[in-house]
C-alpha cells in the first residue's frame, strides 16, 4: 500500500508518473497555537494548507504574489485593506499581491483553507 512508502518529505514518486503528497509531512511555515500552516507544494505554484483555531487570527500581512485562498472548512471573516468579507466552505477570494489582508476564524469549528500563490516567472 503506498500510504506507508511516502517518505519524510512528504512526496512519494510512482513510478516517475505522479508524486504523492503527504500534508502532515510538509514543511511547517507557521505553527503555534493558533495556526498551522503548512506548504505543501511549490514548483510552478505554491499550495499552502492553513488550519486556524476557533475565534483566532492568522496577522495581517501581504505577499509578493498574487494568491487565492480557498475555504475547505468553517467560517472565515477576512481583512482586505478596510474592506471585510465573511467566507465558508467552498468559497474562494483572490489577494493582488502587496495587498494587506488577515484572516480570522469566526466559527466554533477550525477553519481550514487551501492557499495558491502563483511566483512571477
Amino acid at each position: 500500500m503506498l500510504q506507508n512508502q511516502v517518505c519524510a518529505t512528504g512526496k512519494l514518486n510512482v513510478g516517475g508518473v505522479y508524486m504523492i503528497y503527504d500534508m502532515n509531512s510538509a514543511k511547517i511555515v507557521v505553527k503555534n497555537e493558533a495556526v498551522d500552516a503548512r506548504k505543501i507544494y511549490e514548483k510552478h505554484v505554491v499550495v499552502a494548507h492553513i488550519s486556524i483555531q476557533p475565534n483566532k487570527v492568522l496577522e495581517k500581512h501581504s505577499s509578493d504574489t498574487d494568491a487565492l485562498m480557498y475555504v475547505l472548512e468553517g467560517k472565515a471573516k477576512v481583512t482586505i485593506n478596510d474592506q471585510t468579507v465573511l467566507l465558508s466552505k467552498d468559497q474562494i477570494v483572490e489577494f493582488p499581491k502587496n495587498v494587506m489582508h488577515e484572516i480570522e476564524n469566526i466559527g466554533n469549528d477550525v477553519l481550514r483553507i487551501l492557499v495558491f500563490k502563483y511566483p512571477e516567472e
